[in-house]
């Protein structure tokens, strides 16, 4: 039996000290050996910092933030913008935040 597949990188299970060393959308990176410039290492993953920031400026007041659940296809088009670098679009800030809990 002969199985063939494409697999696409992701942040979601990379740990936080290689994606801080990689100052690229992981989907930009030729592979888990690819050289990084040293000064371009980050105080924290730029996908934490997005996840986090957006969080901060759309949802900082919303009741039970954590506690409710996000639309499953908003969480999959999030974890896709954090992979490639796209900018994220009016996501709910519920989504946002299933996503954060899922990224750590």
């Amino acid at each position: 039996i002969e199985i063939n597949g494409n697999y696409l990188r992701s942040a979601f299970g990379c740990s936080l000290s290689y994606l801080a060393r990689t100052p690229m959308p992981v989907r930009a990176v030729g592979g888990l050996r690819t050289k990084v410039n040293a000064e371009a290492v980050l105080t924290l993953p730029k996908e934490l910092w997005r996840l986090v920031d957006f969080i901060y400026r759309k949802g900082i007041d919303e009741e039970d933030l954590f506690l409710t659940s996000g639309d499953d296809n908003q969480i999959a088009d999030i974890r896709e913008c954090l992979d490639t670098g796209r900018a994220f679009r009016e996501f709910s800030v519920h989504s946002m935040a299933e996503a954060l809990i899922q990224f750590l």
